[in-house]
Order: structure tokens, then C-alpha cells, then sequence
């Protein structure tokens, strides 16, 4: 399956604050307009990480998995996920922004955790549901702020961009 796991960091939410918005604009990096069963959810961790590794020797394209790969997906079998989850029907277009559905429940989620702080990150992945489809999306993925297209999108900012509204509850 194809994953694309994102982090977004420094939103100045303080914990428990009220999510009334929430959604992510990701921008397609291949074109497919199979419509695509995906599930969008964030890590039970408080300030999200990125799946990390020494790399070094091990390349994926040569049939290798690197051990950042496995850490993610040992996250993933180990089903060390949040509860909740969105789900979101795509299709994809190389260079065009699509936005998810609502993702309120996944934010609420986060920011209501005890250790989380208003500056914490916050590690979104988008999955397929149905790999039996054989159906798969691919979206441009900004790591740590560093914008990659590839250099198939001339002048193009392809970094994912997450929203988000809240209201900071009055005690």
C-alpha cells in the first residue's frame, strides 16, 4: 500500500481547545481518477514524530526496506493509532490540490491528549482501506518544511496544508 504521512508543527493550540474546523489540502502527485477508498489518522503520541531510522545502507527501490519504513509500519500493524479516523473517497490529479473531508475528530483527539502542548506536532497519515482494489494515491509530501515536487510542477508550492479553527474554552 501506499501511504503519505505528514507533519505539521507549531499551531499555538492549547490543549483542549475546541475544534470547530479541520481539514488538509494535499496536492496529487500522480494521475488517477479511480475514486479510492482512504482513512485519514494521526499516531498515539503526543507531539508527533516522523518514522526514523538509519537509512544508510538500505534502499526500498532495490527491494530493500529502510528501518524508518518498518518503524512506521510496526506503528501501523501494532495499530499504535488514535481511535479516531476520517474516512475520505479520492481521485487524484499530478499538480491539483484536493481536500480532505472534516478531520475535527482526529484534531479534537490530539490536542485533548494530557501531554499535549500548544507547540507539539501533529503527524497526520492518509491509507487505503481496500488494498484488495489495488487502487493507491500518491500526494506530494512536505518533510519538515522542505517543499518536493519532484520538479514536475513548475513554481509550484505542492507542500500539504493543514487548517485549522478552534476556540480556546473559557474556564
Amino acid at each position: 500500500p501506499v501511504y503519505s504521512i505528514l507533519k505539521f508543527s507549531k499551531f499555538g493550540i492549547p490543549r483542549g481547545s475546541i475544534i470547530n474546523r479541520a481539514f488538509v489540502d494535499v496536492f496529487g502527485a500522480s494521475d488517477d481518477q479511480f475514486p479510492t477508498d482512504l482513512e485519514i489518522f494521526a499516531f498515539d503520541e503526543d507531539d508527533g514524530e516522523m518514522p526514523t531510522g538509519d537509512d544508510s545502507g538500505d534502499d526500498p527501490g532495490e527491494g530493500g526496506e529502510s528501518s524508518a519504513y518498518s518503524n512506521f509500519i510496526t506503528k501501523i500493524a501494532n495499530q499504535i493509532t488514535l481511535n479516531k479516523s476520517a474516512p475520505w473517497k479520492a481521485t487524484t490529479l499530478t499538480g491539483q490540490s484536493t481536500r480532505s473531508p472534516s478531520i475535527i475528530d482526529v484534531i479534537q483527539e490530539i490536542v485533548d491528549r494530557p501531554g499535549w502542548s500548544e507547540n507539539n506536532s501533529i503527524v497526520l497519515v492518509i491509507a487505503p482501506t481496500d488494498q484488495s482494489t489495488g487502487n493507491t494515491k500518491s500526494f506530494y509530501s512536505a518533510n519538515y518544511g522542505t517543499v518536493y515536487s519532484g520538479g514536475d510542477v513548475e513554481d509550484g508550492d505542492m507542500a500539504p496544508k493543514l487548517t485549522i479553527d478552534f476556540a480556546i474554552p473559557r474556564n
